[in-house]
């Protein structure tokens, strides 16, 4: 909270800021109640590992993943209690986001926080863009991220960057069809061109925005 999202916070500069609480869920199901995973954890966990079974070590990882998957989504539960306090007036509002896609079985929740009046400024003045999500300045905040969030194509990542608060040159980059074609290695490669091109404050700013895509696509998408 010391940085980035400073920028939302105080002055709303960006429309949003995200990040700054992260949690991960196992998206498959449990395997084991939790009184049966907090057992086995208890008994099996107490043995060496080159005295376990097969089928003990898998029982143990299976609980281990029962319980962890119970202490996340009560990290998610309490971070929401937590981030319903952040309202300043009808100024701010912060949530959780969830992502749509999932990588390695897992699901990544992120904590975020939204300036209202920048956020509608945003969908006033790029309402084209976002009118192809059905978007308007009336949207609940959730409703714009989720929009953009679940799209399949490049408007994804345009779409990001005009959350993100950054300006039409740099949202143009990102919007680019082949933009989904990028690895992590062209990026880093685009990132370190594109820096040596700016200098200032701005350079902060669109680095910034750069490396908040890059989660997105590295970990998201």
């Amino acid at each position: 909270m010391d940085e980035e999202a400073l920028y939302t916070i105080v002055g709303g500069l960006k429309p949003m800021s995200s990040g700054f609480q992260s949690i991960q869920i196992q998206t498959g199901l449990p395997r084991w109640t939790l009184a049966d995973a907090e057992t086995a954890v208890r008994e099996i966990g107490s043995k060496r590992q080159e005295d376990l079974t097969s089928e003990e070590k898998v029982r143990l990882s299976q609980s281990k993943q029962t319980l962890e998957r119970r202490d996340a989504l009560t990290r998610a539960d309490q971070t929401r209690v937590i981030l319903a306090h952040w309202r300043c007036g009808d100024e701010l509002f912060a949530d959780l986001q969830h992502f749509a896609r999932q990588f390695d079985g897992k699901r990544f929740l992120d904590a975020l926080v939204i300036s209202r009046p920048r956020l509608r400024h945003a969908l006033s003045e790029k309402a084209d863009f976002f009118s192809r999500w059905g978007i308007t300045v009336n949207s609940h905040p959730l409703e714009v991220v989720y929009g953009i969030d679940t799209d399949e194509t490049s408007a994804r990542f345009a779409g990001y960057g005009y959350l993100f608060g950054y300006p039409d040159h740099a949202v143009r980059f990102l919007f680019k069809p082949q933009m989904k074609r990028y690895s992590a290695v062209n990026l880093s490669q685009e990132i370190s061109f594109r820096s040596q091109r700016l200098r200032g404050r701005r350079t902060i700013l669109f680095m910034q925005f750069l490396r908040d895509i890059w989660k997105t696509m590295q970990i998201k998408h």
